[in-house]
């Protein structure tokens, strides 16, 4: 026996010796102290304890693991602890009585549980060999029987669940041949079905195979048609691009032909305005030269001239109409021909653009949008004359020749003071007289002074 199951029986021996001491009376606890006590003496608990460390002898301490030799040593610690503790508080006193004797009890009951499992269980008890030889025949013997009869018991378990089972098919059978006969008709008329479901399905297979051969024959159809489409839609995008362009150009050249017809008509109004003016200034330059033969008086030199500036003003103001509108609509026709021949040229020049790179296309388009884009009225803007005098005035000539008008005004009256007119001055005579001309007689007048 091993040290570790001796020092745990001695301990149990010291702890029988406390309670066998003759402090407390023999008689039980209940009678003794009252219902709050157990109904036990001390003579009981020394007979738990002896009986349970007799077990205890007749262990072989070699067939003990490390681990429960450990967890004894553990319960000799504690047996010890309890032992001390039972010889200061085991005494005949009911209120130590009360406490202590349960604090025995479950530690003891704890510990021998413990140990009960370890030691005296039955895996522990066959391993060991601890029964008695005799009662380990029988129990083979006993083991032999049992195994026979559940080996026979198994075959005719089988042997009687084959006869229940016959007998259950014997009396089920004219039920399951009706159940035979019914299910045979129903699987022909479901085979009838089957075959009329079969042959439709074939006929739809085949049908589905001519409409996927069908639809494979349209696909690469509208595959072709597609490839023709996108060629058609490009030539209609490159006729739109050349009818829009040729529409622009067409549109311009009919404006600039226009024009051009119209500038003839004007070209007629000026020829016919100068033929006019020169004929009128004709008759009147006649008439004039007839007249400053003659003695005038100076109303009749003022309705000379006015005269003669009427008759001449008309035809001279057509003439400086037809000017004007000569010089626009040539400017006019000028732009839109010009426009028009962008516009001819922008499909060609766009084709070409389309070689190089993106910016070029671009450029080439915003060009020809900004050609396009500009106003033909900005030609023709600017001052509007109602009468070439208005023209005359507000032009840079009459303004540089205001600033002469002082020395002008000097030489005219120097000229009036030393001319001797017949009766009184005719100043519309004066008034139409050219500058050089007026410069001339102011000279001779002055030499013959």
């Amino acid at each position: 026996m091993s040290d570790v199951l001796k020092n745990l029986i001695s301990s149990l021996d010291k702890l029988q010796d406390v309670f066998t001491t003759e402090e407390v009376d023999g008689a039980d606890f209940l009678s003794q102290y009252g219902w709050e006590h157990s109904a036990i003496d001390k003579n009981d608990l020394v007979a738990y304890i002896d009986n349970f460390a007799a077990r205890l002898v007749a262990v072989e301490s070699s067939t003990l693991d490390a681990k429960t030799l450990k967890r004894f040593e553990h319960f000799t610690e504690q047996i010890e602890t309890l032992t001390k503790n039972s010889e200061e508080h085991f005494i005949n006193t009911e209120s130590y009585i009360r406490v202590i004797v349960p604090n025995i009890i479950i530690t003891l009951n704890v510990i021998f549980a413990y140990i009960e499992d370890a030691l005296f269980g039955w895996d522990y008890i066959n391993d060991n060999k601890m029964l008695p030889k005799t009662l380990t025949n029988r129990l083979k013997s006993a083991d032999l029987r049992i195994n026979n009869i559940e080996a026979s018991s198994e075959n005719i378990e089988a042997k009687i669940r084959v006869i229940n089972d016959a007998h259950e098919a014997a009396e089920s059978l004219p039920t399951d041949l009706k159940e035979l006969r019914d299910t045979h008709q129903e699987i022909k008329s479901i085979l009838a079905k089957a075959k009329k479901e079969s042959e439709i399905l074939s006929s739809i297979v085949l049908s589905a195979q001519a409409k996927l051969e069908e639809t494979i024959n349209l696909e690469s159809a509208s595959k072709i048609n597609k490839e023709q489409t996108d060629v058609y839609v490009e030539q209609c995008d490159e006729a739109l691009q050349i009818t829009t362009t040729q529409g622009l150009a067409a549109g311009f050249d009919q404006k600039a032909q226009q024009l051009n017809k119209s500038i003839w008509v004007w070209i007629g109004g000026l020829l016919l305005a100068l033929c006019t003016g020169a004929w009128l200034g004709y008759l009147r330059v006649g008439d004039l030269t007839i007249a400053l033969t003659k003695d005038l008086t100076t109303g009749q030199a003022i309705l000379h001239t006015v005269m003669s500036v009427f008759s001449i003003g008309g035809p001279l103001w057509l003439a400086w109409i037809s000017t004007q509108q000569i010089m626009q609509r040539f400017k006019l026709a000028e732009d839109y021909a010009y426009k028009a021949t962008v516009a001819k040229s922008y499909t060609g020049f766009s084709k070409h653009a389309g070689k190089f790179d993106d910016q070029t296309a671009e450029r080439l388009f915003n060009s020809t949008l900004d050609r396009l884009d500009e106003m033909p009225l900005r030609l023709v803007e600017g001052k509007d004359y109602n009468s070439p005098w208005h023209e005359f005035i507000d032009s840079e000539a009459f303004k540089k020749a205001l600033a002469m008008v002082p020395e002008l005004a000097n030489s005219a009256s120097r000229f009036a003071a030393n001319t001797k007119l017949k009766g009184k001055p005719n100043k519309a005579t004066v008034a139409h007289i050219a500058p050089k001309d007026v410069e001339q007689e102011i000279n001779k007048e002055e030499t013959a002074a």
